[in-house]
Parts: structure tokens; C-alpha cells; sequence
């Protein structure tokens, strides 16, 4: 029987339309959740084999995305050229309200 030894696999996490934001990736296990270090995105991390992430992305006047993933999304969205995946997360802008009071506050 023969074992494939699976190695961490580098994930480039970038958003658009802006340029940076602020990364907390969480990484998941059926006991507990471990918060790894926050980092700005652009920002690269190591997903290591069989395990689960969730990540939350947040910027000034748009909305917060949290997204999910896994080694075996990451495995199989690898560059064929040898270079790394990367992830583009979308951010929504939050809607402009002129009165200069938040969306849905008290009156």
C-alpha cells in the first residue's frame, strides 16, 4: 500500500475592489476552533492537509465576508505552473447614507 505524504500548500488571500483589509483566519477541528494570527491582505498562509479554515475579511465601508475552506479546495485549485492558489474574496460596499446616521439605527 502506498501513502502520499500531503505537504502544507501556500494560499494567497486578496480581495476586491480594494486593495487591503484585515484577514482573522480561524482554523477548525471538531473540538475546538484555534484563531491564527490576523494578518493585512494581501496575505499568503499555509493550509495544512485534512484540515478545515474559516476565514473573515473586513475594510472600512464594506461589508464583513467570512468564507470557508478546506485542504482539498485549495489542493485542487493549484496554479499547474507551480505557483500557488490564490483566493479573491469580494467585498460588498456598505450603502451610503447621507443623514450620517447608520442603516437600520433607532429613530
Amino acid at each position: 500500500m502506498v501513502v502520499a505524504c500531503r505537504s502544507p500548500l501556500p494560499l494567497t488571500i486578496r480581495v476586491s475592489p480594494v486593495q487591503t483589509a484585515h484577514l482573522e483566519l480561524r482554523r477548525l477541528s471538531e473540538a475546538s476552533a484555534l484563531t491564527l494570527s490576523p494578518c493585512e491582505a494581501p496575505c499568503t498562509v499555509q493550509v495544512q492537509p485534512d484540515a478545515k479554515y474559516e476565514v473573515s475579511v473586513s475594510a472600512p465601508t464594506y461589508y464583513t465576508a467570512t468564507l470557508r475552506f478546506d485542504y482539498e479546495m485549495v489542493f485542487n485549485s493549484r496554479n499547474d505552473e507551480g505557483g500557488g492558489t490564490v483566493l479573491i474574496v469580494p467585498l460588498f460596499r456598505l450603502p451610503d447614507d447621507s443623514s450620517g446616521k447608520k442603516q437600520g439605527a433607532a429613530e
